[in-house]
């Protein structure tokens, strides 16, 4: 008993004190594993404050501080130039050697972000909407990732958050006077502004990967797929895990593959063989609902080749499914 305690209370020091976001995943991956999410509870009602605090590199939002009602989880990432896609050789591959879909490129993101430790869940979208719909067949606990989200939810989600945190309208990603639905404008300057969005697919293979450059962060093969995603041969199809129950990425990320979808900001366009780093430019103009959008990560109910790093799945923006949900991103740097 006493051995645990020790443990426990190093963990719950680690988890609020150490500025690397990967530690402070690692450690509230630890708790839970200890029942010991009364100290996750206890350091999210001391450090919402909706910034970082001294040089930790993650904060939590202030929305609130319960277990069912706890402010979001963000970690900021300082991207790099890296390459997007899978090489040739990546053994699940989707579209075979060709592979247009996941054509490897250089990439290049011009600015530091911070994005989402976890999906959002039932129980945070539900303070946003009261009256969304979900499928609780599949969502059946309030700290499942919320389902059934189309592109137009998220948003709008995204929206709302900045409205809670305090950000000024100037700086939200989305006009809040357009209705989030086909036609909306996505104005010319999203990227630089502030407020919560959703991150282009970009920053989500760029955090997804936490560096490394094999088909999964932790990674190559399925071996130790069970470990970190939530997909069908570990969820028998039947039902989403509440966020946070499996091992995080070196970001302190959890559940970037499998679990939910997660939409992207992004159009799908197909990736142009290129030996020139290619920057992460904003897709402006107006939305229709015939042309796709991206969404990442792999869900509960796809197989391992889809749940990899460089894996990208499309739907129309205003699709809802079984295994449709997100995480929120936002450009740093931002004031707490």
């Amino acid at each position: 008993m006493a051995l645990r305690e020790n443990v426990v209370k190093d963990l719950a020091r680690w988890y609020a004190d150490d500025p690397d976001p990967g530690v402070h995943g690692a450690a509230e991956w630890a708790l839970r594993q200890l029942g010991a999410e009364g100290q996750i509870a206890k350091v999210r009602a001391a450090y919402s404050t909706g910034g970082p605090i001294g040089e930790r590199r993650w904060y939590l939002t202030k929305t609130g501080t319960t277990p069912s009602s706890a402010g979001l989880s963000f970690v900021i990432i300082e991207p790099d130039e890296f390459l997007m896609g899978s090489p040739v050789a990546e053994a699940e591959r989707t579209q075979g050697p060709t592979g247009k879909n996941e054509i490897r490129h250089r990439r290049r993101i011009g600015r530091r972000f911070a994005i989402g430790t976890h999906e959002v869940t039932v129980a945070q979208f539900q303070a946003f909407r009261g009256d969304q719909e979900f499928d609780r067949t599949k969502a059946r606990e309030s700290e499942a990732p919320a389902n059934m989200i189309t592109w137009y939810d998220a948003a709008a989600y995204c929206n709302w958050l900045s409205q809670e945190e305090g950000i000024p309208p100037d700086q939200w990603c989305y006009d809040p006077q357009q209705k989030f639905a086909e036609g909306m404008t996505l104005d010319p300057d999203y990227l630089k502004r502030t407020g919560y969005r959703l991150p282009t697919e970009a920053e989500w293979e760029y955090a997804c990967r936490a560096g490394a450059a094999t088909a999964r962060y932790y990674g190559e093969t399925e071996t130790l797929l069970s470990e970190y995603a939530w997909y069908t041969k570990t969820s028998g199809d039947k039902w989403l895990l509440p966020v946070g129950s499996l091992k995080p990425n070196d970001n302190g990320l959890f559940d970037m593959q499998g679990n939910v979808l997660e939409w992207c900001q992004d159009q799908a366009l197909l990736f142009a063989k290129n030996r020139k780093w290619l920057g992460d430019p904003e897709q402006v103009g107006k939305l229709s609902n015939s042309e796709v959008r991206v969404l990442r990560g792999g869900s509960f109910l796809v197989n391992a080749p889809l749940v990899r790093s460089a894996n990208r799945l499309t739907f129309q923006p205003l699709d809802r499914a079984l295994y449709s949900g997100f995480r929120p991103a936002r450009t740093y740097p931002f004031a707490p």
